[in-house]
Order: structure tokens, then sequence, then C-alpha cells
């Protein structure tokens, strides 16, 4: 299980995750950045230390994809992430 914790206001964006990373069958592996800002976009990626998913995938979108912003990511976001996991 991983925790995501945010606070939002007006003024900032507050995010704390855990750093667990852990193998598909959850055994703990590594330590993991589990919340990744994309600047160019004014993004932040979060996800699980599963198997690294969540970092690769911070890093497919930030260094092989072409995005005008987060609704461009937002569209091709669900297909991606369901041709990653089934690999």
């Amino acid at each position: 299980m991983s925790s995501l914790i945010f606070y939002i206001d007006t003024d900032q964006a507050l995010i704390a995750t855990d750093t667990l990373g852990v193998t598909p069958s959850g055994q703990p592996v590594m330590f993991s950045s589990k919340a990744i800002y994309l600047p160019h976009i004014r993004t932040i990626i979060a996800g699980t230390g599963a198997g690294s998913f969540s970092g690769d995938w911070a890093m497919m979108a930030n260094n092989r994809m072409v995005l005008s912003g987060i609704c461009n990511l937002d569209f091709h976001t669900p297909q991606i992430l369901r041709d990653r996991w089934s690999k």
C-alpha cells in the first residue's frame, strides 16, 4: 500500500508520499519517488512504488511525449497505462 497526502490552498500545493518500492508481488526492494513534478505542464504524477511503474510512467511522460498540457496528457494516459500494465 502507498501513502499519498496532499494539501492545496490558493498559494501552494503540498504533497507527501512514502518511498517504499516493491516487486510486483509486494516484496520490498527499493526506495522510490512516488510524486514527480512535471513543470512544463504544471502537473504532478503520483502513484505506487509497484515495480517502478509510476516512476517509469512519469519519465515516459517527461522524456518521450510532446504534451501541450494536462488535458493532452489526460487524453493519452488511459491507453498508455493499460498497455504498460499488461507488459
